[in-house]
């Protein structure tokens, strides 16, 4: 009797809210998948949303009986029915458009329509995937996978957006866990669907592919995070990968780590298998990077080994591998100095080709490789590197002084101070820029 008198959506909202009731009850349902308290108390406000939507409807339920049954049946417009599949047919587009060969611009905003569709429709396609509890890991796995395929042409939220992704405490900023490529509704629905499919993966590809999508999209659902890199990084699995799949779980633990906060593994096992294994220059670069985004992890093996074999790799860096292995340099601790020496040399012999962003980063890190930083030993055993290296930073900082940002100046001259380089030129034109 309540909903006869509400309107259509309020009907299709709480049949979904039916749907949605094990989620709500219980942290557990009868497959044994466990949801964490947080999507529980966010599904819970959601209901109440609703629940006081339907009391507002049908608090008019009296006037609404008092008018001709023609004007009723004209006041209510007609809500078609979801067509069916309709997650499905959100899939296959995805998977069109990441293998189409139209413009990037066309793709991004194909992907940024079907973003839109999902995020309107969200508890009609949810509540068709958990209709079918044994279809349900398959297809939410399957929709994860699809949009980490088209993210590049994901289009992150406003600033406005990104902003709300903090929250405040007792006075202090906490971050929220909210993925900057979709809204709140929509990022709880794709989390709740990592962690199932997480929970139904069959082998190790498909627990790396969930991985790489939880990355890649920055879902921060820890639970389904730390339960996926436990599976990774377990002795198992890794005797069945190759040491492109050890750099490649490395890699996306460290990320995980960086955007979604999750607490590192234990990773002993897989630096062993890092040390040991025959590694190509790329995959030493981006091991070393990896490290880097592991902060409280102790590495200083792993880093030493890594760094002395990829001494010989040295020669034949590009700028752009120069500058991870100068930011590797200012920050791990056990990196070798041969690979050091190695480093700086080459970037001296770069220096011509530096532009004025990467001549910054170049200063910036640089700057770090100092005596006063004893943990960091490069700058005292590589000293003689080093003052090779000042001179070439200082002539390509004449060559492109007019071209120099705010930021730029600021690390090419914090450089030149903590190596105790005086050049009229170059603080002259540098020193206003700044102070400014």
């Amino acid at each position: 009797m309540l909903l006869s008198f509400a309107p259509p959506a309020a009907i299709t909202a709480c049949l979904s809210l039916l749907l949605f009731s094990p989620f709500l009850c219980s942290d557990t349902d009868a497959k044994g998948y466990m949801f964490s308290s947080g999507y529980v108390f966010r599904a819970t406000r959601s209901a109440a949303a609703l629940w006081r939507h339907v009391r507002h409807c049908s608090s008019h339920r009296g006037a609404a009986a008092h008018l001709p049954t023609v004007s009723v049946a004209r006041a209510r417009p007609a809500v078609a029915a979801p067509p069916p599949d309709r997650i499905s047919q959100h899939i296959r587009l995805l998977d069109e458009i990441g293998a189409s060969a139209a413009p990037a611009w066309r793709k991004k905003k194909r992907v940024q329509g079907v973003v839109s569709a999902l995020k309107r429709h969200h508890i009609d396609w949810f509540a068709e995937v958990v209709s079918d509890e044994r279809a349900f890991p398959a297809v939410a796995s399957r929709l994860l996978v699809s949009l980490t395929r088209v993210s590049p042409f994901l289009t992150p939220l406003p600033t406005e957006g990104q902003h709300a992704r903090q929250g405040w405490s007792d006075g202090e900023e906490v971050w929220a866990a909210a993925s900057p490529y979709f809204t709140g509704d929509l990022n709880d629905v794709l989390c709740l669907c990592l962690q199932v499919s997480a929970h139904g993966t069959q082998s190790g590809e498909e627990e790396l592919a969930l991985l790489r999508a939880a990355v890649v999209l920055q879902l921060a659902d820890v639970e389904a995070l730390q339960y996926l890199c436990t599976k990774l990084t377990g002795r198992p699995l890794l005797a069945q990968f190759d040491r492109s799949r050890h750099v490649e779980v490395l890699k996306l633990i460290s990320l995980g780590v960086k955007r979604c906060k999750m607490p590192a593994p234990p990773l002993d096992y897989l630096f062993s298998q890092l040390a040991v294994a025959a590694l190509t220059p790329r995959e030493k670069i981006e091991v070393l990077s990896s490290l880097l985004r592991l902060k409280e992890v102790a590495a200083t093996e792993l880093c030493g080994i890594v760094s002395r074999k990829a001494t010989a790799d040295v020669a034949h860096y590009t700028v752009k591998d120069v500058l991870y292995a100068l930011e590797a340099l200012s920050f791990l601790e056990g990196c070798n100095s041969a690979f050091g020496g190695a480093v700086l040399d080459r970037c001296a012999a770069l220096s011509p080709q530096l532009r004025p962003h990467e001549l910054g980063d170049a200063c910036k890190f640089v700057a770090l490789l100092n005596p006063r930083r004893p943990r960091i030993h490069i700058g005292t055993s590589c000293a003689k590197e080093l003052r090779r290296l000042l001179p070439a930073l200082v002539e390509r900082t004449q060559t492109v002084l007019g071209q120099c940002s705010v930021r730029d100046a600021r690390c090419i001259l914090r450089c030149l101070k903590e190596h105790n380089v005086r050049h009229s030129i170059v603080l002259a034109n540098l020193s206003p820029i700044v102070s400014s």
